[in-house]
């Protein structure tokens, strides 16, 4: 009985200790809140729970977001990609 006990309490420790770590403290809200209204404007976060492959437990995934080097990662994707068809095209060609 006490092994059952010890697994399940090992099994339910990363679910709590998510769920804490997702929640915020009253004093990082006050600090939050007293920021000066002429300070720069921090990156905007962007967070959302996820399941990772492999696991059932969800966490929590946060990044920031910045259009303009979205937009550089798209254009570069963007650009990979056409260069990886033109070699295979390129290949079909000479190969044939």
């Amino acid at each position: 009985m006490f092994k059952a006990h010890l697994t399940l309490a090992a099994c339910l420790l990363p679910v709590f200790a998510a769920h804490a770590a997702d929640t915020e403290t009253p004093q990082a809200v006050a600090v939050a809140a007293s920021a000066p209204a002429s300070a720069p404007a921090a990156p905007t976060v962007v967070c959302h729970r996820e399941i990772p492959t492999g696991s059932t437990i969800p966490v929590k995934v946060c990044r920031t977001v910045d259009p303009a080097g979205d937009a550089a990662a798209n254009e570069q994707i963007r650009q990979q990609i056409q260069h990886d068809a033109a070699m295979i095209q390129q290949q079909r060609v000479h190969g044939q």
